[in-house]
């Protein structure tokens, strides 16, 4: 969000949020939660929110897993809901924890800007393809999109 921003109350769904202070950037993984926009400040309200250096890549991995496997059985709407906001969460904690390894492939690369919708990109379709990816697994792009 940009200063001046119109006012707005939106839903957040899991995943993750870059803000800066003085400067700094920061990265948090959220968890569903509401954001009040307004234009000289945001809030967000969110069950749960993590430095990408606090998830514990394991446990994000097991809880994926749960996940995954309430879903392939039968159950209630409600369940079947409550499941994929599980997946949904773990799935984003995963992803955060492959962004310090793909700020590293970017800089090593020295891509341009549009390069960082291929990496996220990139780390989805690892996520998808490899359900256990390690970073020592990951190789470089040959190419970035034009």
């Amino acid at each position: 969000m940009q200063p001046g921003h119109e006012p707005v109350v939106t839903a957040l769904r899991p995943g993750t949020v870059r803000f800066q202070t003085d400067g700094t950037p920061h990265e948090v993984v959220v968890s569903d939660g509401f954001a009040e926009i307004m234009p000289d400040y945001c809030i967000l309200l969110v069950s749960s929110a993590e430095r990408p250096d606090e998830i514990d890549r394991a446990r994000a991995e097991r809880a994926k897993e749960r996940a995954e496997e309430r879903l392939r059985q039968k159950q209630s709407i409600r369940e079947y809901h409550l499941s994929k906001a599980a997946l949904a969460r773990a799935m984003a904690r995963l992803k955060a924890t492959l962004t310090p390894l793909f700020n590293r492939l970017l800089r090593c690369c020295q891509m341009e800007h549009r390069s960082r919708r291929f990496a996220d990109a990139y780390a989805d379709q690892h996520l998808k393809t490899q359900p256990t990816p390690s970073s020592s697994s990951l190789s470089l792009p040959t190419a970035a999109p034009a």
